[in-house]
């Protein structure tokens, strides 16, 4: 854990530091107990970059690997998936080889339960939609948490009460509203399949993955793109 050539992502950092001053500005949160917050990540250079980030906010925040942070409980936790990859590069049907390439230990549903249980009021989830439901217990995991409307899209719309705004390039948040919210997660741990009671059809599924007219065009410029650099090749 944290060394499966440990990555990082610099977006999301900035914005674990843009829901931390919101945190701060308009929620209230008291950072002097440390009981409060804390951000985890799988990774080790994540850990790292954000730590680095929030220096300037305040001082001694918890920032701890999954792992690490296994058996602890805090208000309020922030986890940074840290993948993610532009939706033109995303399989629609990936093979059990290339979700373990692209998404590595961040699909361990051991990893997953303990990052989804450590909080009592409330979680927020950062990370690429798009890439973390070619994994079936994340996309069970988005599709049960867009159902109780606790999926944001873009830090300008966090916090928010309704998840039917589309995802603009993948982005993601995942919030618990309540602390009633946040209690079903960590009652439930992480849902499986046969728990969820709305399960998707084909058709709810091709419309909440489905992305705007502009974000489709834009992949498909894309696409032509790297069909002429195949070309000159």
């Amino acid at each position: 854990e944290g060394n499966e050539q440990s990555c990082s992502n610099k977006q999301e950092v900035e914005k674990v530091v843009k829901i931390l001053k919101h945190l701060i500005e308009h929620e209230g949160l008291d950072l002097s107990d440390k009981e409060n917050l804390n951000i985890m990540s799988q990774y080790n250079a994540q850990c790292h970059q954000i730590r680095l980030a929030v220096s300037d906010i305040a001082e001694n925040v918890n920032v701890n690997t999954v792992v690490a942070s296994q058996g602890g409980e805090w208000n309020y936790v922030i986890f940074s998936t840290v993948r993610s990859l532009p939706r033109y590069r995303i399989e629609k049907k990936p093979t059990l080889g290339w979700c373990k390439k692209s998404l590595g230990f961040i699909s361990d549903e051991h990893q997953i339960n303990v990052a989804l249980t450590r909080a009592r009021r409330g979680l927020i989830i950062i990370g690429n939609k798009y890439l973390l439901s070619s994994d079936p217990v994340w996309k069970n995991l988005i599709y049960h948490y867009a159902r109780l409307g606790c999926v944001v899209e873009d830090y300008e719309e966090f916090p928010r009460s309704s998840s039917n705004h589309k995802v603009p390039g993948g982005s993601m948040y995942l919030q618990s509203k309540t602390a009633s919210n946040s209690k079903k997660f960590s009652d439930n741990r992480v849902p499986k399949r046969k728990t969820i009671k709305h399960q998707p059809t084909k058709e709810t599924e091709e419309a909440f993955y489905r992305g705007t007219d502009q974000e489709e065009e834009m992949h498909q410029r894309q696409l032509q793109k790297e069909e002429l650099l195949y070309s000159r090749d």
